[in-house]
């Protein structure tokens, strides 16, 4: 149950507005309405969000849908996430997350009406299937001066959280920064691995898609090259050198492809300028665009603080959104990512200036079309012959470990190694196939 509000711009600067979905019928659904679409006056964001609440309620349903949306009084209520649906770049460039309606407030500050963005163009999705553990990929290497420790820490907690709670989880880093590889190897849980980035965009294109990731987390410096938005992410000799930013670029095709053609359902960029960048291009809706189904980036460029806080608050609700439409009794399962972002923009609002302090409205998201839709692996667990097995095979791994000379033995053959034996660990402990 959601609003789609739609933009279709042309040629002379105008847009029609209209209301493509509505969480009941009316009877003037269809008609829309020729807007100017301006530059917005004002320095504030209560001053911009309520010229944006007037841009849109110019068309007559899309004033009437969120006159009665916006009028429920019941926190409990049914979620109706606001979608903004646009296909020019005037239309996303506008600050949608800061809309203003009286009451109540900056809507997207209230948990009923989560705001996300549609880029008008359609890809079909295929149905997701969703095998336990849910698996979270976080490439966590942005440079000398943007640290990935407390994200990997936010992370840990995410994930030791949601596995609490009966939703299996695993996360897997790839980084070049030691603190976090330290950290990762220091905890020792089979449902933690990590391994050196590679140096290459080939070689990080490959460990991505090898990890299979339902949810792809990237924290690094984001750029352009060739008016390409992309991302640069930094190998361990980048860190060992104090470079400033990573040297492995990868465009919005690399990231697609690494994605896998039908097995990714997110992806969150806590990259500086991922959202808009400096050619006015936005890499979270190109990559939508390129077929990911949902993408959580940020709106300019972000103080890491900021990112730090977001991945704090986003994880836990998104986990919790992923457990509770499992559990939906119907083969048809949906998935809204709207509302993840709801405690993080509440968090980043907390005691500051909503019109002033706007860090709260700078992440965004982008979606299909539709919601994505997913079932349930139900043949995923290991039967009595597939343990035997696996525990045979943890045992030739740790004989070959045992033969191996810490001092002498290449250091990504003992990583590996390691890594492996914690795999099948984890296996055996959730009873599910690696």
């Amino acid at each position: 149950m959601s609003v789609i509000v739609s933009f279709q711009t042309e040629p002379s600067g105008e847009a029609m507005v209209s209301l493509l979905r509505a969480p009941f019928d009316l009877p003037n659904a269809g008609q829309g309405r020729r807007v100017m679409l301006l530059e917005l006056e004002g320095g504030d964001g209560k001053t911009r969000g309520k010229q944006l609440a007037r841009l849109i309620r110019r068309c007559p349903p899309v004033k009437d849908v969120l006159r009665h949306v916006l009028q429920q009084n019941d926190v409990d209520e049914a979620v109706v996430p606001i979608y903004i649906r646009f296909s020019d770049e005037k239309v996303d460039r506008l600050p949608w997350e800061e809309l203003y309606v009286l009451p109540p407030g900056f809507v997207a500050l209230d948990a009923r009406w989560p705001i996300a963005r549609i880029s008008a163009r359609v890809q079909i999705l295929k149905p997701r299937v969703l095998r336990l553990p849910f698996r979270v990929v976080a490439v966590l290497s942005a440079a000398r001066d943007r640290p990935g420790l407390p994200q990997f820490e936010a992370l840990v907690r995410a994930v030791d959280e949601a596995r609490e709670a009966s939703l299996p989880t695993r996360l897997h880093v790839l980084t070049g920064d030691k603190e976090v590889f330290d950290a990762a190897t220091k905890l020792g849980e089979p449902h933690i691995t990590v391994e050196w980035l590679a140096a290459t965009r080939s070689e990080v294109i490959e460990q991505i898609a090898a990890a299979k990731p339902a949810v792809l987390h990237i924290l690094c410096h984001g750029g352009v090259r060739a008016a390409e938005p992309g991302l640069q992410v930094a190998t361990p000799r980048d860190f060992r050198n104090r470079a400033a930013v990573g040297s492995v670029y990868l465009g919005v095709n690399d990231v697609a492809r690494a994605l896998g053609a039908h097995e990714s359902w997110l992806v969150v960029l806590a990259a500086c300028d991922s959202a808009n960048a400096r050619t006015g291009q936005s890499l979270a809706r190109a990559l939508v665009d390129a077929g990911a189904p949902a993408v959580i980036g940020m709106r300019k460029i972000t103080d890491l603080s900021a990112t730090d806080l977001l991945v704090d608050k986003l994880y836990p609700q998104l986990f919790r959104l992923v457990k509770t439409a499992s559990e939906e009794d119907t083969n048809d399962r949906g998935l809204e990512w709207a509302p993840a972002l709801t405690a993080a923009r509440q968090a980043a609002a907390a005691g500051v200036n909503l019109s002033r302090d706007l860090a709260w409205s700078e992440s965004i998201l982008y979606v299909q079309d539709d919601v994505l839709r997913f079932s349930l692996d139900s043949g995923a667990k290991l039967s009595p012959e597939e343990i035997a097995e696996l525990r045979a095979e943890k045992e030739e791994w740790e004989a070959f470990l045992g033969r191996l000379d810490p001092a002498t033995a290449p250091r990504n053959l003992l990583h590996d190694v390691k890594a492996k034996i914690q795999e099948i660990d984890t296996a055996l402990a959730e009873g599910i196939r690696p």
